[in-house]
């Protein structure tokens, strides 16, 4: 099989002549070419040498361009890009499209084609979409001539000038490494290069001619996992390894968690690609925490903050290390009870009753940065502000970075620096379109971390032209992925890309060029492994046909490293002995059940639940979201109720007011109390409170047309607070509403605004046992027990009676009684002690076991899951590991 990748010896890179140039596709090969180049040098006894001319193509062009015209600089791509979005925006065309933007990036990447492709521009019947960009290439040279600028999309061309003319020297011998396609202007300079003089080669492909096999996965995470099994046991043995993917993109998260781990299993999934490994994908700058707080913090204007801009700006660690977890305690409980937007200047005095003094000295600094912000400015000055704004707030924070941070923070800055390099080519600007416009460099900027040699190279298929490897695997290559589909500029004439044979323009072009590329990557490491998944997200599919011919082989064949996926390590390494726990401590005599009475609904639905929740405080901190969610619109009505009854008193007064036409403003005042209270905590703005005060008055009037019908009452509490106790347990009760009758028999009541039902009251396990427990606190003689169900269009009493005629249209309890009800009235109340006392009873010994009533049902709206973890009993096989193998 030879030697490996990193010691066979190689003549062409160890001998290049005192002159030589090294043109390469990408940085990634002029990087590895040039560690190669000095290995050689090492292995032949020097200690010192030149450092060989090694450059990418756009190293090589930049260079150039320094030397010839050390002066002048031309337009960048972001220049470019500028030109172009107004040309497009300035364009009758530019007034259809959604996303002028967006067509202004395709554009450019079409002129960039034609231009390096040399597409006539002018064919016959020529698409609506080719003669609006020919309106546009038109509008983009003009713009040009008249800046006086040259064309980034020209540099090639204008390098042939610059060798022709002498401008800048041309090497003895140049190499081209690489390239897998070549367009004419890239071909135009090969050619000046060879009118000088210069000896233009082809840079040798490596030719490995090793063992070559294919397999099939399930699917690519599975793919993924025995990829990096494969890979760890080569790098194991000292061997350079590659994944070659044409889906890269589709492809990384899968692999970043298999790589990790099966390289550095210690290291949290999620975390990034281990040191190991090196991606030649990298991610959107705008995609890293740091860039993304400080487009964040830049995007906030004078307007209220919505929630989640809150929440960005109070827990991000700009505002200071020392005071984090007082903070983000502040922010939890501040978002937990905002229903409107906070307006900035509401901000400190929301955190008063916070000791937070760091907090809120940088963000009075802030603010004061924020309030100065007006009018338009040039690209450079917003640059400036920017670079105050974030430093008045405390970005990037106190601690220290890690690496990763620290390179993001610093091209960040390069981000602000091209910002300011706009001037040329861009008017002045408000705040909004210059914060717009540093998002979008961030996010067009691809951020590569640098980090220490990796063992492990995952490239895409053009990245991996001309590096040769001991141990390859090229993943993905499915029947429907390779050849890649055809996908031709929709800017550009579709005939004239077919016959250039331009990238992705048909078929033909696409068959060609992955033929040659197989061939390539079958030849660049001794060993080299093809898989596909059987099934994806585009359905079933088999092994590309390119590939078909290798031996199939499974996945032991390959010789994989055990797995070390943590679940599976830990179960492997130690015999499980089963113990089962489902008690904690049982309460301590006198101690209160925290949590009211829905201690005795969590204990039906499940007694872990009920233990984590009322006796370790376990729960989620929910954040407020704009306007009123159901629960609080529920309590806006009890709200208005109590304040209402609290006036009435009867079912006389209420008769009474309706005759004397009081109750309109009796129905006004009751909700405008309530509806107030609610919008000073929540800080409601005044539109919504009035929208909130006519909805509520109207379901309240529409309420009391069913209480008209009842016989005769008198209201003897509202919102009554009590103590329950059952099976020694006692926790705080509130009962909405007890009326008591012209007999003296009481009506318990809870009201509802969603939907109830008798049937939730019985069982050993009962879902709504509230009233059930109200029930058995009173003295007094209980005649009936209802939910009052305050819904438009479907207001009534909804229960269970001891009479007829105690309630309208509730039928009394021996009519017909639920499922689980006892038969008689005289047993209801007792069946609900017993009831009630083995819940508490079994929540006062500690019972915590994990046992949901109706899974998943119980659980679907429970936040305690990653405690209990309920699926590993409820759901067989689960084990949160993914793909099997």
């Amino acid at each position: 099989m030879g030697g490996t990748a990193s010691d066979a010896p190689d003549a062409t890179i160890g001998a290049l002549p005192p002159g030589a140039l090294v043109v390469t596709a990408n940085r990634r090969l002029a990087a590895h070419l040039t560690a190669r180049h000095d290995a050689a040098r090492l292995a032949a006894g020097e200690r010192a040498w030149p450092a060989p001319d090694i450059l990418s193509l756009n190293a090589w062009v930049a260079r150039s361009a320094e030397a010839a015209w050390p002066e002048r600089g031309g337009l960048s791509e972001a220049h470019a890009l500028l030109l172009w979005e107004r040309v497009v925006a300035n364009s009758e065309a530019g007034g259809e499209l959604l996303r002028p933007a967006a067509a202004a990036r395709q554009a450019w990447a079409a002129w960039q084609l034609a231009r390096a492709w040399r597409v006539p521009l002018n064919p016959d019947n020529a698409s609506r979409e080719t003669r609006v960009f020919q309106k546009w290439a038109g509008a983009y040279q003009a713009a040009c001539r008249a800046g006086g600028w040259d064309d980034p999309a020209d540099r090639l061309d204008t390098l042939a000038g610059w060798l022709r003319a002498g401008t800048i020297a041309a090497p003895p011998v140049a190499w081209f490494a690489g390239f897998d396609r070549i367009a004419p202007d890239l071909r135009g300079v090969m050619a000046a290069l060879g009118e000088t003089g210069c000896d233009v080669r082809d840079w040798p492909t490596p030719d490995a001619a090793g063992t070559a096999r294919r397999m099939a996965a399930d699917d690519p995470a599975h793919e993924a996992h025995l990829a990096a099994r494969w890979a760890r046991a080569r790098v194991e043995r000292g061997l350079m390894v590659g994944i070659v993917v044409p889906e890269l993109a589709a492809y990384r998260p899968y692999l970043e968690r298999a790589l990790t781990e099966q390289l550095t299993p210690g290291r949290v999934p999620g975390a990034g690609a281990p040191g190991a490994v090196n991606f030649s994908l990298g991610l959107s700058l705008s995609a890293e925490p740091v860039v993304a707080g400080a487009l964040a913090l830049l995007a906030v204007d004078r307007r209220p903050l919505p929630a989640g801009t809150l929440g960005m700006v109070l827990r991000g660690p700009w505002l200071g290390a020392a005071e984090g977890s007082a903070r983000a305690l502040a922010a939890a409980r501040l978002l937990s009870r905002r229903r409107a937007d906070t307006p900035l200047a509401g901000l400190l005095p929301a955190l008063a009753d916070d000791p937070l003094p760091e907090t809120a000295r940088r963000l009075r600094r802030w603010l004061a940065a924020l309030a100065e912000q007006g009018g338009k400015r040039s690209p450079s000055a917003w640059a400036r502000t920017f670079w105050e704004l974030l430093a008045a707030i405390g970005w990037p924070g106190d601690v220290a970075p890690d690496s990763r941070a620290f390179q993001a923070v610093a091209r960040f800055g390069e981000l602000l620096r091209e910002l300011a390099a706009l001037d040329p080519v861009a008017e002045s600007m408000d705040r909004a379109e210059a914060v717009a416009r540093l998002a979008a460099l961030a996010s067009a900027a691809i951020f590569q971390p640098q980090g220490g040699a990796a063992t492990v190279q995952v490239l895409g298929v053009l990245e991996a032209a001309g590096i040769p490897f001991d141990a390859l695997w090229l993943m993905g290559f499915r029947d429907d992925q390779w050849p890649l589909a055809a996908a031709p500029n929709p800017f550009l004439p579709v005939a004239a890309q077919r016959a250039l044979e331009m990238p992705r323009s048909g078929p033909a072009a696409e068959l060609a060029f992955a033929k040659a590329a197989s061939l390539r990557l079958l030849g660049a490491a001794p060993e080299v492994v093809v898989s596909h998944p059987r099934q994806s997200e585009a359905g079933e599919g088999g092994p590309s046909p390119l590939f078909a011919h290798l031996e199939a082989v499974g996945a032991d064949a390959l010789h994989p490293a055990p797995d070390l996926r943590h679940g599976r390590r830990m179960a492997a390494s130690v015999a499980l002995a089963e113990v089962a726990d489902p008690a904690g401590p049982p309460l301590a005599p006198g101690e209160l059940g925290a949590g009211g009475t829905a201690l005795f609904a969590d204990q039906a639905a499940c007694p872990f639940k009920a233990f984590a929740t009322h006796r370790l405080g376990g729960r989620l901190e929910e954040e407020a979201e704009p306007g009123l969610d159901a629960l609080e619109r529920g309590n806006l009505v009890h709200a208005a109720l109590e304040r209402l009854w609290r006036r009435l008193g009867s079912h006389a007064a209420l008769t009474a007011a309706t005759e004397t036409g009081e109750l309109p403003a009796l129905l006004d005042e009751a909700t405008a109390q309530a509806v107030d209270a609610i919008h000073a905590r929540t800080g409601l703005t005044d539109a919504f409170a009035r929208l909130e005060r006519r909805r509520v008055a109207a379901l309240l009037g529409e309420w009391l047309d069913v209480e008209r019908g009842r016989a005769p009452f008198t209201v003897i509490a509202t919102e009554l607070k009590a103590e329950a106790t059952a099976g020694g347990v006692t926790v705080q009760a509130r009962i909405d509403r007890i009326d008591r009758l012209a007999d003296g028999g009481e009506v318990l009541i809870d009201y509802k605004t969603g939907t109830a039902k008798p049937g939730d009251w019985f069982g050993a396990r009962p879902d709504a046992p509230q009233l059930p427990l109200y029930a058995i606190t009173r003295d007094g003689p209980v005649a009936g027990v209802a939910f009052g169900t305050v819904k438009r269009g479907a207001c009534r009493f909804i229960g269970l009676t001891e009479a007829d005629g105690v309630l309208p249209k509730v039928k009394p309890l021996a009519d017909k009684p639920p499922d689980g009800a006892p038969p008689e009235w005289a047993q209801l109340v007792p069946a609900w002690r017993g009831t009630l006392d083995r819940l508490g009873a079994a929540f006062a010994a500690g019972d915590a076991a994990v046992d949901p009533k109706d899974y998943p049902a119980t659980c679907r709206h429970c936040a305690l899951d990653p405690l209990c973890r309920v699926w590993e009993t409820h759901d067989p096989g689960a084990d949160g590991e993914g793909g099997d193998d």
